[in-house]
């Protein structure tokens, strides 16, 4: 590396070869007075800074289906999107998760709060799938089928003796209403 380079512009710094005690040598910046701007560092690293809105646009003139507008590759490492005092929006004509290590793949989907889906068409298939629900937990349809190649069993932690055929069949359509009631009350509005 050659000597440390500074030049002060009017408006801008432009530097390389200076040291920054966060991240080692600087391999070339250029800043701003208002602190916007970009810094290469020697070890690899690069920050880049803006103080309001980033806007990129890419893939104006592709003129294929293959190409992808735009990628980023992680070589090592995981890549992490934050926005701790706001939404992430995905928004693209389809959206796949994809999780493929050669080992085993892994999506996690996790909420403080909720998880909706809302389509026309939900579906999964899988070698075994299981929910559970501490508290309530409800399936219901116009049309439901449950089938088992082997045996389907359905069982309660209340004896089924203990209450009447009736009063089954009526607890039954009450947690229906219950449930129909709160997808209506739950559903995100949008």
């Amino acid at each position: 590396m050659s000597d440390p380079h500074i030049k002060q512009n009017v408006g801008h710094r432009v530097e390389s070869g200076t040291s920054c005690s966060a991240q080692g040598k600087i391999d070339y910046s250029v800043t701003t007075d208002n602190n916007q701007g970009f810094v290469f560092y020697e070890n690899g690293n690069l920050i880049i800074r803006n103080k309001a809105s980033s806007h990129e646009l890419c893939g104006e003139h592709l003129t294929d289906n293959i190409t992808p507008a735009k990628t980023i590759d992680a070589a090592n490492g995981d890549i992490h999107i934050r926005a701790k005092n706001g939404t992430i929006i995905l928004e693209a004509a389809n959206i796949r998760l994809v999780g493929v290590d050669g080992k085993g793949g892994e999506i996690t989907i996790q909420a403080s709060k909720q998880v909706h889906m809302d389509a026309p068409t939900v579906g999964g298939q899988g070698t075994n799938i299981s929910f559970a629900a501490a508290q309530n937990f409800a399936a219901a349809g116009s049309s439901t089928d449950v089938s088992g190649h082997a045996q389907c069993t359905v069982s309660s932690g209340v004896d089924s003796d203990s209450s009447s055929l009736l009063g089954q069949i009526l607890d039954a359509i009450k947690k229906f209403k219950k449930f129909f009631s709160s997808l209506c009350e739950d559903k995100p509005e949008g």
